[in-house]
């Protein structure tokens, strides 16, 4: 395992087969060029996760609903992968780095290989983090495992 600093005290574990993606391989799985951005990828195992942070002022953070938030990243995601068959499979909450994390979960096919995915909202202080992991398979079974095991080992310090 190895650990890997992301952004402001944000650090994660992953296994050794996940390295960091280059600037290129971000701008392939993102529409958004947005600079705040990480990801790790494990090319064998074919999953990623990436990160999009964004600071918002303080008066923002109490006005700031995280549910319209998240639907405006679905409905994004949607129209993006609309051509490849995308269909929202889920919704979800869990606790990333003890903080209430919203999320869905979705499916799509690209050249007939299905992918899947699941995307999370979360709140650091005056920082929103999205998280979005990829898979090329469905997300189950060894494949979610390890990719909950990498978001249960998100902290802040």
């Amino acid at each position: 395992m190895k650990n890997i600093s992301i952004h402001e005290g944000m650090t994660l574990s992953c296994p050794d087969s996940f390295r960091v993606m280059t600037l290129e391989e971000l701008n392939k799985i993102s529409a958004s060029h947005y600079p705040n951005r990480f990801g790790i990828w494990d090319e064998e195992a074919k999953v990623m996760l990436s990160f999009i942070w964004h600071k918002i002022n303080v008066m923002a953070v109490s006005l700031t609903d995280p549910r319209r938030n998240l639907y405006g990243v679905e409905m994004q995601m949607r129209h993006m992968l609309q051509p490849f068959g995308y269909k929202k499979t889920g919704s979800q909450k869990r606790q990333i780095a003890g903080r209430k994390a919203k999320g869905f979960s979705y499916e799509y096919q690209v050249n007939g290989q299905y992918q899947s995915g699941e995307v999370f909202l979360f709140k650091n202080g005056r920082n929103f983090y999205t998280l979005y992991t990829y898979a090329w398979e469905p997300m189950e079974g060894e494949v979610q495992e390890k990719i909950h095991c990498i978001v249960d080992s998100i902290r802040f310090q």
